[in-house]
């Protein structure tokens, strides 16, 4: 009887949704977590004692997203007419889950849009990059 592969997860089965919405082609999407590590030590030391943990700072990139548009404008992550729009803070999840089981692999929690990129070359599709700052990260993947 065939099964599906149980210990490598598959780019091909995900599907990545942003705000409840797929909004295209994801070429490349990376979740990455800086816990602000503050390194103590004493007068005297010159070895760290110990590593504290500060603010986390999680930040979802993403490239090479070819667009259906009209969901990137309306989710409020592409601006409609002015780079201002954008400004207005809009918040939403970011999330990435399995195909076959349903499953959240992960999910970024009130992303904001941090940066774009917007990528044009001869005869290809209009690219976009986007940076996205999140609130906090869940999932299965994290453990």
């Amino acid at each position: 009887m065939a099964t599906v592969n149980r210990q490598v997860q598959s780019a091909n089965l995900l599907v990545i949704e942003f705000d409840g919405q797929q909004i295209g082609i994801v070429n490349t999407a990376r979740f990455s977590g800086d816990f602000a590590l503050t390194d103590e030590s004493g007068i005297g030391d010159n070895v760290v004692v110990e590593y504290v943990p500060g603010v986390a700072h999680i930040t979802v990139s993403t490239s090479g997203i070819l667009l259906i548009q009209k969901n990137l404008i309306s989710a409020g992550m592409l601006p409609s007419s002015s780079v201002r729009d954008i400004l207005k803070g809009n918040v939403f999840d970011i999330g990435l889950y399995s195909r076959i089981s349903g499953a959240w692999l992960l999910k970024a929690i009130d992303c904001s849009a941090a940066s774009m990129d917007i990528g044009v070359n001869t005869g290809r599709a209009l690219t976009f990059d986007y940076s996205f700052r999140a609130r906090d990260m869940a999932g299965t993947l994290i453990g």
